[in-house]
Parts: C-alpha cells; structure tokens; sequence
C-alpha cells in the first residue's frame, strides 16, 4: 500500500519554548555551573487521584504535572497548537480511517521493557476493551476524538491505527493518553500501577505519600534527567506555594496567583507566564434534571452577567482575555467571529424575567480550587455578579477526585453535583477545539447538555476526513454552541509558575515541565 504524505512536524523545545514565556525575573541569572544539584523540588496543587492508575487519569491539569515525569504520550501538543514527536517520531495518513505511526527507537521503560509497536497496540486494545468497562469515560483511546478502532504492528517499531471514524488530525490525538509497558500492565493491572507506576518518562517512583512523591532518575530514559531526584510537594493553597518558594524550600511552585508577581520578583524568583490550551468556564445542567438552565434564556443571561472585562483587567492583570467559546485563540477551531458575551446586567435580568425568573434564584456551584491563578478570586466574582443579577450562588469547592466521581454519576442517579453549575473547564490537551465534545455534548455517557442541532454538526465533525473542511464545521459548531451558552465562558487560561534563581533551563509547554533539561545553578 502506497504511504500518504508524511506529516510530521518537529518543534524545538528548548529555546523556542522558551522564548514562548514571559520571564520576569527580578535580575540577571548567575553563571550556570556544569554539575546539578541532588534534588529538584516541586510545589503541585495536588496528587492525581487515580495515583499511576491510567484509567482514571489523562494528559490534564493537575494530574499532568505528577504523571508527565512518569509517563510519556505519543505526540505532544503545545499551547499554540504545534505538534511534536515524543514516543512516535513521525507519522503518515494512509487514508480517512489508517495511519502509520513510526516510533522513537532504543525506548525502555523503568522495568527494562522496550517501547514497540506490538506493545502499544496491545495497551490500546486493552484501554479500549477491558479499560472501557472500569472507568467508562476515562479509559477510552480517543485520538482526535475518533475512538481507537483496531491496530497491528508493521515492524518492530512501526504500527498502524485505525480509528472509528475519519480522521485527519491523529497526530493531536496521540498526545492524550500516556503509554504504558503492556506486560507490566497485564501482569499487575490498574491497581498494580495505582501503588507502583511503571512509565519511560525521566523519574521513576521510589515512594508515594499522602503530601510528597519522591522520585529518583529513571537512568535508562530516553530523557534523562540532569538532577537525580524529584519531589514533588502537595501544597493546595497557592499561598503557602508562594512563601514556600520564597523561603528556598521548593524549587518550582505551580499555579500562583498574578498578584503576586511584584513580591515574587523583589526576592528574586523567575516568573513564567505561558499560556495553556484551556478556556476556564461553568457548565449548566441543559438536561438530566430540571434546573433553571434547562432554559437557554438563563443561560444567555448569566454570560451577559458576568464582567470578565473588569476581571481580566484587574484580577488578571491584562494577562488573558475573556472567552466566548471553548477554544483559545490558538487553537484548531476556533472561530474568530464568535465574541465573548457583553457585560450587559440590564439585558440578563429580561433574560431571566421572561424565562419566569423575575426574582431569580437559588443554586450551588461546584469549583476545584487552587488549579489556576486566581481562581478562588474569579469564583466570588462570578458569584458576586449573578447574585447582581439575582442568581444567588452558593460555592462549592471540591477536591478533583469528588468532582470526577460526580461528574461521571452513575445510571442510577446520574450526575451528582449538588447543584445546577459546575466548574468544568475545556482542557484541550490536543490543541484542537472539538475536544471538548467528547464530554459536553450528548456523546457523554451521562449527558448534562444535549442539544440535537449541536449534535448533528458534532457528527458531521467526526465525519469529515479534510482538515479544511473539518476546521469550518468546526468553527460552525463553536458559533451555534456560543449561541446557545452551552457553557459560562470565563477566560482563556493562563499559567504563572515561579522558579528559584538557582534553577536554569526550565520552561512550561502546555503545563508539561522539561523535566531532563533543568540544572541547578551553583
């Protein structure tokens, strides 16, 4: 069979994506010394709950931060929508449905075995098999959002996928799920992997505590790492994060707060503010129960409520910009003539008076605190300007396991978030603005939203194999669910961490840390 064009495209990662971030350091780096230290120290939100069980977690926030040091994908995406080889090395579309996939070669995992094509395929038939019915949702292979169909191995390091439905974007696809040794995994299982993770990404597990993951060099790695050991801190609160870098007790803090840059900076930390392919935003319960937002007038009107202007001039710091759709500007997909919801109050109160809400009401809002820079500030001002509005909400944080928990449900009861908004952002690790679909449309097992016009334009996305075309359908299906307010569209994401000056040669893609490439300075 005659290949198709290859279509492989290779990023620099190192000071490309550098220069991708915003440094505001406070001075000058010190000269870098040869050698690195013993131990790099890494303030996270928290710890995946699945643990290294890869039926409960994907390629997200804040699993990523933990499983990337472990795990690696395929292919990985960065926040400005460029595609580059991990594991596979290159890529060619045979036709609507095949591609071949050409891997890295000399890859061992932690346990000795070699990364082949034959072992890929076997963890994807099995993640698509026996993993489909022990997490539902979560261990399904999407690649593009076409489910994995079938594979085979060619050679030893070349494979071949067959996807569900046509599929012109497999190479974003490949950097959801993260690659795991298939003996390993059929000898001991998620449960197995929950307690002892076995991954080819730079650090391998020596312990796993409630607060602290210590990891040490995985010596074999195609990545090794320059530092030798890597801790990695549970600090929830981004304060303690902050005074933790400050006092020299960590090395790297996560997901702080933009107003703390001016501080951050006196003491001499390196600020990196990247962006990051997800746009922050509530979903509303549109179907599965009945709810005030059952009724798209509401739904318009809590988008016309908020004033995200206000909030990204001031909160944010000018850093980000308010969305209106769930992609970034970025992003395959999006469509630039979709505008974000005006701040207009007047305009949501006769939204809710003439859906019967004249007086408004009651509900509550679940939130996952301590993800973002100023996240817990943006949910009391979200709350604060409905309640403006009469739509008075009672916030509800919730750690990410609960949350996962509630919004996979179960047949019996469904979703079971307590109340009629949850936070439920688009985290579109492959850089493709259909991604959300998967979950926030009536494909999910457990709908919240479903709208049958949405839907059928979802179908003719999965459908279409011409990237072009896909690309206008896409931007068809990202004007009528703006119009719908599928979603409260807060803001395009974007990521602040804070590095000790001891540290060079660190950058963020698309909250991925380069972990093999970090020295201390001495």
């Amino acid at each position: 069979m005659a290949m198709g064009i290859c279509l492989r495209r290779t990023v620099l990662l190192g000071a490309a994506a550098l220069g991708s971030a915003i440094a505001l350091s406070g001075g000058g780096l010190p000269a870098m010394a040869q050698g690195a230290g013993d131990t790099l120290r890494i303030g996270v939100v928290s710890q995946p709950p699945g643990r290294g069980n890869l039926t409960a977690t994907r390629a997200v926030s804040p699993d990523v931060y933990t499983m990337s040091a472990i795990y690696d994908t395929l292919t990985r995406a960065d926040q400005y929508g460029l595609v580059a080889p991990q594991l596979a090395e290159s890529w060619w579309q045979v036709d609507a449905t095949t591609w071949w996939v050409k891997l890295r070669p000399d890859v061992l995992f932690s346990n000795g075995e070699p990364l082949t094509a034959a072992g890929v395929i076997e963890f994807f038939d099995w993640m698509r098999n026996e993993g489909r019915a022990q997490a539902r949702n979560g261990a399904v292979v999407f690649i593009g959002n076409s489910a994995y169909a079938s594979g085979k191995a060619l050679d030893t390091l070349t494979m071949e996928i067959k996807t569900a439905t046509p599929n012109g974007i497999l190479p974003r696809g490949l950097s959801e799920t993260y690659v795991a040794p298939p003996k390993a995994w059929k000898d001991m299982g998620p449960d197995g992997f929950a307690a002892n993770p076995i991954g080819s990404g730079s650090y391998k597990v020596d312990s796993w505590g409630p607060g602290n993951i210590k990891l040490s060099s995985h010596a074999r790695s195609w990545r090794v790492p320059a530092i030798p050991n890597l801790d990695l801190i549970t600090l929830p609160e981004a304060s303690a994060r902050n005074q933790a870098l400050k006092a020299k007790q960590i090395d790297v803090a996560v997901a702080l707060p933009f107003d703390s840059i001016d501080d951050l900076r006196k003491a001499g930390v390196q600020v990196f503010i990247t962006p990051r392919t997800v746009v922050m935003g509530w979903s509303m319960f549109q179907t599965g129960r009945k709810s005030p937002f059952n009724d798209v007038r509401v739904r318009q009107a809590v988008n016309h409520a908020v004033n995200k202007d206000r909030m990204a001039a001031d909160l944010l710091r000018g850093l980000t910009v308010p969305a209106g759709q769930g992609a970034t500007r970025y992003m395959e997909g999006y469509n630039p003539g979709v505008r974000p919801y005006a701040y207009d109050p007047a305009r949501a109160k006769k939204l809710l008076a003439d859906a019967g809400y004249a007086n408004g009401f009651e509900t509550t809002a679940t939130v996952l605190p301590g993800n973002m820079p100023m996240d817990n500030e943006i949910y009391q001002q979200v709350a604060s300007d409905l309640a403006a509005v009469g739509v008075r909400i009672r916030l509800q944080p919730t750690p990410l396991g609960p949350w996962r928990t509630a919004f996979f449900g179960t047949p019996e009861k469904g979703m079971t978030y307590d109340g009629d908004l949850f936070q439920n952002d688009f985290y579109l690790t492959t850089a493709d603005a259909f991604s959300g679909y998967q979950t926030k449309s009536c494909a999910k097992q457990i709908p919240f939203y479903c709208d049958q016009a949405e839907q059928d334009l979802v179908k003719k996305v999965e459908a279409e194999p011409d990237p072009a075309k896909r690309r206008a359908l896409l931007q068809d299906l990202m004007k009528m669910s703006a119009d719908n307010a599928q979603t409260l569209y807060l803001f395009e994401v974007v990521d602040m961490m804070g590095v000790s000056p001891e540290i060079t040669g660190f950058y963020n893609t698309n909250q991925n840390i380069n972990y093999h490439q970090i020295l201390r300075i001495k």
